[in-house]
């Protein structure tokens, strides 16, 4: 057992709330420009436009009302207009907020644009195939993090360890004291 502080990796509670995503309009007018809007960690607040954005639910993840933080996109996170001081706070410049609309309201992607070296790859575990090769789609039997980089950006990507975003202790137990609804944190193994 470690004495390192925590590492976790977010993931949205779709199954306690819903999801926003772009009005046809907004994909259509991307598509025939040929500008499809990619947020992968390069900054884009100097050409980015307001999109706007609808809900997507059903009966069952709307029981709960809207959370503070939405799923949109394959793993980007939105933010509504209340808690954007809080997250800008926490994230510790690894991040970009970029407005959105949601009907009348304002959100802002939350633009992850920090990615480190955190594997430790003496203690991580690859999961490789009989050709010697990582798998592609599981690439770990066991993935152990440094702790100490990862709570140094705040808000992260894992180089090498696919899509996920993962956050420092700190941005953990803020998101939580405030009770600030919307993600699920799963506690990571660290070095």
């Amino acid at each position: 057992m470690n004495n390192n502080t925590t590492v976790f990796s977010i993931t949205y509670d779709i199954e306690s709330f819903p999801i926003l995503e772009e009005v046809s309009l907004e994909l259509t007018i991307q598509a025939t420009s040929g500008d499809l809007l990619d947020l992968h960690g390069k900054p884009l607040s100097k050409k980015w436009t307001p999109l706007n954005l609808k809900w997507f639910y059903d009966d069952q993840n709307l029981e709960n009302g809207l959370p503070d933080i939405a799923l949109w996109r394959a793993g980007e996170y939105a933010c509504s207009e209340e808690i954007l001081p809080i997250i800008k706070k926490i994230t510790k410049n690894s991040c970009e907020f970029l407005p959105l609309k949601v009907g009348e309201a304002n959100w802002f992607a939350i633009h992850t644009l920090k990615t480190v070296d955190a594997i430790d790859r003496e203690q991580t575990i690859f999961n490789l195939r009989a050709n010697g090769k990582v798998n592609r789609t599981k690439k770990f039997k066991k993935l152990v993090l440094k702790s100490d980089v990862i709570n140094e950006a705040g808000l992260c990507h894992v180089k090498d360890a696919g899509l996920h975003t993962y956050c420092s202790e700190a941005f953990h137990s803020e998101i939580t004291n405030m009770g600030i609804r919307g993600l699920i944190f799963n506690k990571r193994q660290t070095s």
